[in-house]
């Protein structure tokens, strides 16, 4: 880590921040935003110039970033737990329910929204309503199926969904892809 720098929720200059990043010569920039920022932050990396990589968090992946980022996003990596592409069938059957009803490829925010609703229904029906029922629930259930995992079951050592894997993902020509490279560049 060369420099770690922060920005304010109403911040649309990022220039001197950038120069401070650019001056400590970085081997890659790790951009830790939501797409909105994050668009207009490589808007500007670009601008400058800057030649290093760009890996950014799971809170990039949305069609917005590419949107509102345009060219500038191409070569942006990212990883995230969910993506339309993935060829295996609950996520293509899910892929092709979502987008009849509105019209577009759902994002993270969208698959974990159904994998949530779906996990809440089975442990209320399971398990019952109470707080208490819902906890015993949460560590018992085994099997439920999902989206982003296949089946949800619970590692009760670290309390997260056992088994997540996470794709790899870069912007190139204007979409998100699987990223099959080591390391970006």
């Amino acid at each position: 880590i060369t420099a770690a720098e922060g920005f304010l929720p109403n911040d649309r200059e990022f220039r001197s921040t950038l120069v401070r990043i650019r001056d400590s010569n970085p081997d890659c920039i790790v951009l830790i935003a939501y797409y909105a920022d994050a668009a207009t932050i490589v808007r500007q990396i670009r601008t400058m110039a800057l030649p290093q990589a760009i890996v950014a968090v799971s809170s990039v992946y949305s069609p917005k970033l590419i949107e509102l980022g345009g060219e500038a996003v191409n070569g942006v990596h990212c990883s995230t737990t969910f993506f339309p592409g993935e060829q295996r069938t609950e996520v293509q059957r899910f892929v092709t329910a979502f987008k009849a009803k509105y019209n577009r490829d759902p994002d993270t925010f969208n698959a974990t929204a159904y994998d949530t609703m779906v996990l809440v229904s089975t442990l209320v029906n399971r398990y019952g309503t109470t707080r208490p029922a819902i906890r015993q629930g949460i560590a018992e259930v085994r099997g439920v199926p999902s989206v982003i995992f296949g089946t949800i079951q619970f590692d009760p050592e670290t309390r997260r969904v056992a088994g997540a894997r996470y794709k790899r993902l870069v912007v190139r020509d204007g979409q998100f892809q699987l990223f099959e490279g080591g390391t970006p560049s």
